[in-house]
């Protein structure tokens, strides 16, 4: 995946393109899943994971809740995590082989504040988040987020046709906004 480090591009503005760097680009085309991390002019990180085992979600079946997700306890196994830290205060875990899932559920730690918003191609959570662990239709783990501290999140799942893109974005340290980052996206 190292030679195909532009495979999002289409998911930016094309104005933001040159300011965009892959810092982190995961992939196995035989599985079809995928994790790219780019940074966008030392400003924005977008996490972009394509997973085919998601593609069966529509996002009707996605949906949130507030929970007691704790960032001391161990939600997914150890031995079947794959996992990334951006700069010690965020870390992002998942199994290795996600599970098929028909539905996905969102638990937000109870310190999160969070609003939604959908469309008829996307749904994004925005708000300061802490702790959120995303699960199947079985209620099993199968993402985790994680945030030192209370953090200026966007979680955006996007379904343009027939695969969902989840697209985690954060701002770097001292930026702030609302819709943190989505302007420089071009969901269509």
């Amino acid at each position: 995946m190292l030679d195909n480090t532009n495979r999002y591009f289409w998911l930016f503005d094309s104005s933001k393109i040159v300011s965009l760097k892959c810092e982190y680009p995961l992939g196995n085309s035989a599985e079809r899943k995928y994790r790219f991390l780019y940074t966008y002019n030392d400003r924005y990180r977008y996490w972009i994971i394509e997973d085919a085992n998601l593609n069966t979600v529509t996002l009707n079946n996605i949906s949130d809740t507030f929970s007691d997700v704790s960032s001391s306890k161990v939600y997914i196994d150890p031995s079947e995590i794959n996992d990334v830290g951006w700069g010690g205060d965020m870390y992002f875990k998942s199994k290795l082989c996600i599970d098929s899932s028909n539905i996905l559920l969102l638990n937000f730690s109870e310190d999160s504040k969070v609003a939604k918003t959908d469309t008829s191609n996307r749904i994004s959570f925005t708000g300061l988040m802490k702790n959120i662990l995303i699960q199947n239709d079985n209620k099993e783990n199968q993402y985790l987020i994680k945030y030192d501290k209370p953090t200026q999140t966007t979680i955006l799942f996007y379904k343009p046709s027939n695969i969902l893109y989840l697209i985690i974005i954060n701002a770097f340290k001292g930026i702030e906004g609302d819709d943190i980052g989505i302007e420089n996206l071009n969901l269509k």
